[in-house]
């Protein structure tokens, strides 16, 4: 029922129930380049597979949201290859979501090599929900972030531009970054084993 005054049918459709849900099955992704040039413009220039799926729910007022991508066999195309000599052939996985009761958001990475897993990133954002639903004009957004990198036995060789210089090791440890947009501070411990130069 939407009758009734202008602010009775605001507050009743902020107030209601939605659920959206989006699924892109892997596909190249080269293939992204056939969007619509505003979107297509922004994209990296990479070679592999990607899917990504996606939900929205809950209400205007408090809204949750999902997103997840995988991706295999990442890497820069033969144009960004010119470009990007530091990237290694990459598989990911990606999850984030936000709760609007904590006004969080949760996210974690992971990439691999072939099957060996080299990475795994976490983080949290932290943004009311009053910020996204009734944001003020000109006042930026209070948000806050913490992020977590933890390395295992990442292989330069792996990494083109050392590869062609025969560098080969392994690089580990972990990298802390704490309060971002507040009072930021990080923590890097790194360890390169085996390393030839």
């Amino acid at each position: 029922r939407i009758l009734g005054d202008a602010e009775t049918r605001t507050k009743w459709l902020r107030s209601t129930a939605f659920e959206i849900a989006l699924n892109m099955p892997r596909r190249r992704i080269s293939s992204l380049s056939s969007l619509p040039k505003p979107v297509a413009k922004w994209l990296p220039e990479l070679d592999g597979e990607i899917g990504a799926n996606a939900q929205l729910g809950g209400t205007f007022n408090a809204p949750t949201a999902f997103v997840g991508v995988q991706a295999i066999g990442v890497l820069p195309s033969e144009i960004g290859r010119q470009r990007d000599q530091w990237m290694p052939a990459l598989n990911l996985d990606f999850t984030a979501n936000y709760e609007p009761s904590t006004g969080r958001s949760l996210g974690g990475l992971s990439l691999s090599l072939d099957r060996a897993p080299v990475a795994i990133i976490s983080g949290s954002v932290d943004l009311p929900v009053e910020a996204i639903t009734d944001p003020k004009p000109d006042v930026p957004l209070p948000w806050k972030a913490d992020l977590n990198a933890e390395l295992y036995e990442l292989p330069l060789h792996a990494v083109p531009a050392l590869s062609d210089r025969e560098v080969t090791g392994f690089l580990s440890g972990n990298v802390v970054l704490k309060g971002l947009n507040d009072k930021p501070s990080a923590s890097i411990d790194l360890v390169l084993s085996t390393l030839r130069i």
